[in-house]
């Protein structure tokens, strides 16, 4: 029997269960340090990722 692979907080590190194909690299435990951390850095990607996509399209 493969042992399944852990899941951590991308923040704190702490145990999440195993994963699977629904986690995601910026998952958290739930604890509110680790929910704004992850808010934060869910919004920071999108927001490089709109700044390229203007620069792609030669828009900014």
């Amino acid at each position: 029997m493969m042992a399944s692979t852990r899941h951590y907080c991308f923040n704190c590190g702490a145990d999440i269960g195993p994963k699977d194909r629904f986690s995601e690299p910026l998952d958290d435990c739930g604890a509110p340090e680790c929910v704004r951390e992850a808010r934060n850095a869910y919004q920071q990607e999108r927001d490089e990722a709109h700044e390229q996509l203007d620069r792609d399209m030669g828009w900014y």
